[in-house]
């Protein structure tokens, strides 16, 4: 079989617990959403192919946690067993999948090996009620599901034993989350959280304050290190944090360092500068850092951003970073964009990207925003304008996940200091 693929196109979205942790992640196959990549004349060959490449990336993007994959009647029936950890995979049965009594036993025989089940997009059909018995997680397109239908589903669920956790998808904001957190549903996937929920704070705190100074100082073309010095000094919990961070694998020191003036003057004024991005949506270095949806999202677009004006060639790679690290900075703060933006040292150029989405920082940031929602050719639309395309997108995509997952892996590798 010749090369047929050449490059693995993987999405991934959060799937979230009641208290906004992430527990698992959907990776998703962005196999053919362009023109420009091969139609395949034979699906289930190109589909094996994909789930077979899958099995060297999902140690890289899933961050130790489970995954779940999307399967239907001709891809269920590969032999996933010989190359996916059953513990770690979750069998995600597709809507439109044609089930029959072959493919029953086929996901009885998965269940036995260790592998757990999500019906997606729950319907209620008398093939689907079958495979109630072998689900651990029943997935509700809150989107796509009518009023009328979830009562019945919702009825359906409560008068029919069964063991399965639910999951609602494609939950876009706060008011629909709270919804079905009332309705028992324990498991959470879309962008709700990526949205302010209500913005309390009326003034910056203090432990903003000092992160703010400490990025405007940073930003000067002649930072006072002294000045900075003191600062992180008289903040124990960033003094601790940037202790863990100098002394992770991501600088690899061969000796540890113990005092706040040695990291400043090793870790360098960009690299310190992108510490305080990162600690500003953060209070505990290793719990936020470690289970941050916010953040893992601001770094998506911030890597994202990154790739695609480099490819542009017209953009200056760190203010595409900041834009896209900056664009959710008011749900991680709980300030409005304009009061925090107004009160760091960035480009004007910068604001107007992210509070008004105008000049090509401000485009670029509201295609990577359709492209999350996988509205593709409105993402494209907006890519052509600057020579990029959707092609560009997923490509940039897939090593922002990368980036993403390797970045806290090695800044939370547990190391002596």
């Amino acid at each position: 079989m010749g090369n047929i693929i050449k490059k693995l196109y993987i999405g991934r979205q959060p799937i979230l617990d009641a208290q906004k942790n992430i527990k698992a992640f959907e990776l998703l196959y962005r196999k053919n959403p362009f023109k420009n990549i091969a139609d395949f004349p034979n699906p289930k060959e190109a589909t094996a192919h994909v789930l077979y490449t899958l099995s060297s990336y999902i140690e890289d993007i899933s961050e130790n946690k489970d995954v779940f994959i999307n399967f239907d009647e001709n891809s269920i029936y590969f032999p996933i067993e010989e190359f996916l950890n059953p513990e770690k995979v979750t069998i995600e049965i597709l809507e439109n999948a044609k089930i029959d009594e072959r493919f029953i036993k086929r996901v009885k025989n998965l269940k036995d090996k260790g592998f757990k089940v999500a019906l997606d997009d729950f319907i209620l059909t008398e093939d689907i009620k079958n495979l109630i018995p072998l689900a651990d997680f029943i997935k509700i397109d809150v989107l796509n599901t009518s009023k009328e239908q979830f009562q019945q589903i919702n009825y359906f669920l409560k008068t029919t034993p069964h063991s399965a956790k639910l999951l609602a998808e494609k939950v876009e904001d706060l008011n629909t989350f709270e919804f079905f957190k009332e309705n028992n549903y324990e498991l959470f996937q879309g962008y709700f959280f990526s949205k302010p929920e209500i913005v309390e704070k009326s003034e910056v705190s203090p432990y903003y304050a000092t992160l703010i100074q400490l990025f405007n100082e940073l930003s000067k073309e002649y930072p006072n290190i002294k000045k900075i010095e003191y600062l992180i000094k008289n903040d124990i919990n960033l003094s601790l944090s940037l202790l863990k961070y100098i002394n992770s694998a991501y600088f690899s020191l061969r000796v540890p360092v113990r005092n706040i003036k040695t990291a400043v003057n090793l870790i360098g004024i960009k690299k310190i500068r992108a510490w305080i991005l990162i600690m500003l949506y953060s209070r505990n270095f290793e719990t936020d850092i470690k289970d941050n949806p916010i953040l893992d999202l601001a770094l998506m677009r911030g890597k994202i951003l990154e790739i695609l004006g480099e490819k542009n060639k017209s953009l200056e790679k760190d203010e595409c970073y900041l834009t896209g690290i900056l664009s959710l900075i008011d749900v991680a703060a709980g300030i409005e964009k304009k009061e925090i933006l107004s009160s760091l040292a960035v480009s004007e150029e910068l604001k107007t990207a992210v509070l008004e989405y105008k000049g090509v920082l401000g485009n670029l940031l509201k295609a990577v925003e359709f492209y999350e929602k996988a509205r593709f050719t409105k993402a494209d639309e907006l890519l052509k304008q600057y020579s990029l395309d959707i092609k560009d997108m997923v490509e940039a995509e897939v090593e922002a996940n990368i980036y993403v997952s390797s970045f806290k892996k090695m800044i939370l590798e547990e190391r002596e200091f």
